[in-house]
């Protein structure tokens, strides 16, 4: 009757969504950096650092 999600189940859907879309993200920088190697196109770097934190149940 009512579509009810819980807490911990959104937040596997959640994850599982973000997982993938990071690996999609990883493989177009790749095909991306490919493909200007190729073409001999000096992409800019990033100097930035970007720090991933996970959080998980303990914290």
């Amino acid at each position: 009757m009512f579509n009810h999600v819980s807490k911990e189940e959104k937040i596997r859907q959640l994850e599982t969504e973000n997982q993938m879309l990071r690996s999609k993200l990883a493989s177009v920088v790749s095909q991306t950096a490919y493909v200007a190697m190729m073409s001999d196109i000096d992409l800019p770097t990033d100097t930035t650092t970007q720090s991933t934190t996970e959080v998980t149940d303990n914290e």
